[in-house]
């Protein structure tokens, strides 16, 4: 009977307190009152350790665990979900194999995320998208000085791309050329649509060359219109002027209408220069002789 029990200088009772120490109980901080345990130095279980902590704490953790607190309060792991590659220094979420620095997959909805040294990679597979909403701007900026630094590619499927608005514009701004290019051999493999308004195709530059060019290398160029009005297609040249050719001596210029052909010149009249002009079969006027 005794206030304090001591066996030898390793292990005392406190019979006030209640306290066990195995070490120098004057260490203790929190571990003062009855049924209380101090350890001063090293514990060493083989083994599980349990106690009322709302589950139980086992050691012995597979590699590559990032361990979380579950539902219940207890530390747990997920090796499945939450996987850290400490070799390669890799974070995989729902990967136990992450292919680079940050791998985030998902077979049940098909997308694949991946972060690192070779750049970001957003990948689907099935009915899966990729959508990017902000409220304010998204910017894409590749500063990669290659002809394909920024790439819009569908696979299998179309390339839609809408303000979402009709006070939205849509523009595609080049320091050199913008190629839009087609491989489907379709008649409208490329078109320009406007549903409510024109379309606008300008060349502001002045120096040689730098004019608007369409070119049809092994078919037709067609321009329709299905406005009923005098001035359904109108070919306006302000400052110079309008060469139509076939750059063929065999090949003809056709203009076909409907109702009357009109041609209107101011102060310097209209120039037919040919070696025959033929009007129908009545009329023809020799230009040479």
């Amino acid at each position: 009977s005794t206030a304090t029990f001591t066996l030898g200088s390793g292990f005392s009772l406190n019979g006030t307190t209640g306290l066990s120490a195995f070490g120098s109980a004057t260490a203790a901080n929190y571990a003062n009152g009855a049924g209380d345990v101090f350890i001063e130095r090293d514990l060493e279980v083989d083994g599980t350790i349990y106690g009322n902590l709302l589950g139980s704490i086992d050691l012995d953790f597979t590699q590559g665990s990032v361990l979380f607190t579950d539902s219940t309060g207890a530390i747990a792991q997920d090796n499945a979900n939450f996987y850290w590659d400490d070799t390669n220094n890799r974070l995989g979420l729902g990967d136990a194999t992450p292919d680079d620095r940050l791998d985030i997959e998902s077979s049940s909805l098909g997308y694949n995320f991946l972060f690192g040294t070779t750049g970001i990679t957003f990948s689907t597979s099935g009915t899966s998208g990729i959508n990017v909403d902000t409220f304010g701007s998204a910017s894409v900026t590749s500063n990669q000085g290659a002809a394909n630094a920024i790439e819009l590619i569908a696979t299998a499927g179309g390339i839609d791309i809408s303000s979402g608005s009709s006070t939205g514009d849509i523009d595609i701004l080049a320091g050199a050329s913008i190629n839009l290019t087609a491989a489907e051999s379709a008649a409208d493999s490329i078109k320009l649509t406007s549903s409510a308004g024109g379309i606008d195709i300008l060349a502001t530059g002045a120096a040689p060359g730098e004019d608007i060019d369409i070119t049809a290398t092994g078919s037709s160029v067609n321009i329709s219109a299905t406005e009923g009005t005098a001035d359904a297609i109108t070919l306006i040249a302000s400052a110079g002027g309008i060469d139509l050719s076939t750059g063929s001596g065999t090949a003809d210029i056709d203009i076909l209408s409907g109702d009357a052909l009109n041609l209107k010149a101011g102060t310097n009249g209209i120039n037919l220069s040919t070696a025959t002009f033929t009007l129908g079969s009545g009329f023809s006027l020799n230009g040479t002789t």
